[in-house]
């Protein structure tokens, strides 16, 4: 579906486009004809993002897989899968970015309430080179449920750029979301309205961006678990010339595992990295997220972890503290990685892995960027021994054999039947 044409400018991106397309995951900068939303002086708000996501056309998916992880009839279902696209170019005279839509349904017998979680994801430029970047980002909006005598769906959009200021370069963008349906007689667990505008926070500063987060506080007593369902950074200029870098450092941290009640609010702070080799560039950055509240439902994050190495299990640390990096003088560092990892006595009946947090960077100087993506690529849970594995692949790389280095952090999403409680 191609939207209808609107304004079209084709002098340098004015400020108030640049701030829409820095903050937000549908877009990119560059200097041409371009396409110019409605109302651009407030593209920078959530609703003016939620505006312009929706004016992308809608595209099929190219490559899509989803299984089910467990399922407990009557209780809980958790799903895992992925889906890919490859878009010609970022932005065109008539809209910006593209969107897919997807549903999961399951049957009432099994659950009848759920939500997606954004669980990873993985750019590339397809032109059999490298190139700067202006913008970045994936997103999962527009959630919404039908419940029925028979069964209850999730349906979905999401999208995702990587570009950089000519905003003329094919990509290939894949996600990975993860699935949890409950049944709403077993679990004290409730999802808010899953509106998307008002989960949605935009921030601007250099290097390191902090984004407070708020939501009202939901009517349902117990603890409220943030979780992500998207992300977005791109670098801005208070001028009409726009810019694009190479790249150093990409880092993103979800924040603490307990939000604070402040007032009528629920309130966390998130952060987020883009920078090159130089800390004062400005970027604008967004995250969208969900809120889940209940008894029954925690976001725990395990101050430690174990890595699999060399057929040990070693303790890891899992807390980010995200910041900026200054090159190493050593680096001997991959093209990718895959690591195993596993958290044992984990304080649930059902739990899930959350990928709330990562850091990307060259270690040894800045460089354009080929591929660049983290995401969990599978888990498992023994309920009996309260052991979760879980695996994670990074990759940042330029068309060279420049490699990276890689933290992550993850969240563990429990759900507990009606009277437990979790002793962390």
């Amino acid at each position: 579906m191609v939207q209808p044409r609107q304004q079209r400018s084709c002098a340098s991106v004015v400020s108030g486009l640049m701030t829409a397309l820095a903050a937000m995951v549908m877009a990119c900068t560059f200097t041409a004809c371009v396409f110019v939303p409605p109302d651009p002086a407030g593209v920078d708000t959530p609703e003016g993002i939620n505006e312009l996501l929706n004016m992308a056309p809608v595209r099929s998916l190219e490559e899509a897989d989803r299984w089910t992880v467990y399922e407990v009839p009557g209780k809980v279902s958790v799903q895992h899968g992925f889906g890919c696209l490859s878009q010609g170019i970022a932005v065109t005279e008539d809209y910006v970015g593209f969107r897919i839509q997807d549903s999961a349904t399951v049957r009432r017998t099994v659950a009848d309430a759920g939500t997606i979680i954004l669980n990873g994801w993985d750019l590339r430029y397809t032109t059999d080179d490298d190139h700067h970047v202006a913008g970045l980002g994936t997103v999962i909006f527009n959630v919404t449920e039908t419940l029925t005598a028979d069964a209850f769906t999730l349906q979905w959009d999401a999208g995702g750029v990587l570009s950089d200021k000519n905003g003329d370069d094919a990509y290939k963008w894949c996600y990975r979301y993860t699935l949890v349906f409950w049944n709403r007689g077993a679990f004290d667990a409730v999802v808010p309205a899953q509106d998307d505008v008002a989960t949605t926070f935009v921030e601007h500063d250099t290097a390191l961006v902090d984004l407070p987060g708020h939501f009202p506080t939901p009517p349902y007593p117990g603890p409220h678990a943030v979780v992500p369902r998207g992300f977005a950074q791109s670098y801005y200029e208070n001028s009409e010339e726009v810019f694009d870098h190479e790249v150093f450092q990409v880092g993103f941290d979800l924040g603490p595992d307990t939000p604070v009640i402040v007032g009528n609010e629920i309130t966390w702070t998130s952060q987020t990295v883009l920078k090159d080799k130089s800390p004062v560039d400005d970027y604008l950055a967004a995250e969208f997220v969900t809120v889940l509240s209940g008894q029954s439902v925690e976001l725990w994050q395990p101050p430690t972890v174990q890595r699999l190495i060399d057929e040990t299990w070693v303790d890891d640390s899992n807390d980010l503290n995200l910041s900026p990096e200054e090159p190493y003088v050593s680096c001997p560092y991959p093209e990718q990685y895959l690591v195993h990892y596993k958290v044992e006595q984990v304080p649930f009946d059902y739990a899930v892995p959350v990928l709330t947090g990562w850091d990307l960077s060259y270690e040894c100087s800045e460089h354009h960027v080929m591929r660049i993506g983290v995401y969990i690529v599978e888990f498992d849970y023994d309920a009996t021994t309260g052991t979760l594995h879980y695996t994670v692949f990074s990759t940042l790389r330029d068309d060279s054999d420049h490699g990276h280095d890689a933290r992550y952090q993850v969240g563990i999403l429990g759900l507990n039947g009606f009277g437990k409680g979790s002793d962390k």
